[in-house]
């Protein structure tokens, strides 16, 4: 679920905030427009962004995000996101 921020236009990018829980519903709330999204990417806290793409068949390009957030994929409460719609 989005606790705050505005989803991007298609094509757009947009900040949200999450309200924590399991990745699919970040996917499901942060695009509306049913289009799924490109790209995330949040903060690592250094500094740094760290990205996530939806059904990358390349294990490296998530790698970071997953180290990140466990395997069970489950984000923390009001999680600030950027997202690329499609």
């Amino acid at each position: 679920m989005i606790c705050g921020g505005a989803p991007p236009p298609p094509g757009g990018f947009g900040l949200v905030v999450y309200c924590g829980g399991q990745l699919d519903y970040l996917r499901i709330g942060a695009c509306p427009q049913q289009l799924g999204a490109d790209r995330y990417w949040v903060s690592d806290g250094r500094g740094n962004f760290v990205i996530w793409v939806p059904n990358s068949t390349v294990a490296a390009v998530n790698a970071e995000w997953d180290a990140m957030y466990g395997r069970y994929l489950v984000l923390p409460p009001s999680l600030p996101v950027l997202v690329k719609c499609s």
